[in-house]
């Protein structure tokens, strides 16, 4: 229970130290978002070493709970942007089914789902944006083939990471990076958050059974 009151006042520092740090600085919303989005994902991926399958469906609940209110109520600056996403609602979820799917027996497939999350979707969209490398609207929604390129060289790099790069392995790993950035290039209103994570995370563990990989990171 300790571990969860510590995980608990991480995440409260997170969202509010950012949202402090957006206001005095007057940054866009975006950076905020993102800065969330990956730093959240950095925290979640500690869970399966600290906190207990129900802790964290406790905390993935009153995570949920505390956006809804503060989107509804707009407590935090990071619901202020001007397209249709429910992202930050959606993140929680994910790591709710997360837990259902993959904890205890299979932390390596939560730990690469959350890391996908975090760093290529979350990467794809804040350095997609600074690069602005030949933008696409996709259902009214902007995404960037430079986004895409930063979101697969991320996903490659994780599942390398873990997986190794043995020969057996280099056509396995790319395609499924492949197969995830196209993917989220199309997945909108945030729902890449759900999409991307459990999708990963199934790969991910497609790839531990059919190549019967011992041991992992």
């Amino acid at each position: 229970m300790q571990n969860f009151f510590i995980f608990l006042t991480i995440f409260t520092i997170i969202f509010f130290g950012i949202d402090l740090i957006q206001k005095f600085t007057n940054h866009k919303s975006k950076w905020s978002r993102k800065a969330t989005h990956i730093l959240s994902g950095i925290v979640v991926v500690f869970f399966p070493e600290f906190l207990s399958s129900a802790e964290i469906y406790a905390l993935t609940i009153f995570f949920f709970f505390f956006l809804l209110v503060s989107k509804w109520k707009n407590i935090l600056t990071l619901h202020d942007v001007s397209r249709t996403t429910y992202g930050e609602l959606i993140y929680p979820v994910s790591i709710f089914i997360l837990n259902y799917l993959f904890l205890p027996n299979d932390a390596y497939a939560f730990k690469i789902g959350i890391l996908v999350l975090a760093f290529s979707d979350g990467l794809a969209g804040w350095v997609g944006e600074k690069l602005d490398y030949k933008p696409i609207f996709i259902f009214q929604h902007k995404k960037s083939i430079g986004g895409s390129m930063i979101f697969f060289l991320s996903t490659l790099l994780i599942y390398s990471s873990f997986f190794g790069l043995s020969l057996e392995l280099v056509l396995p790993i790319i395609m499924v990076s492949l197969a995830l950035t196209i993917l989220e290039f199309f997945v909108t209103l945030g729902f890449d958050n759900l999409v991307i994570p459990i999708v990963a995370g199934l790969l991910s563990k497609l790839i531990f059974i059919n190549f019967n990989i011992l041991e992992l990171i």
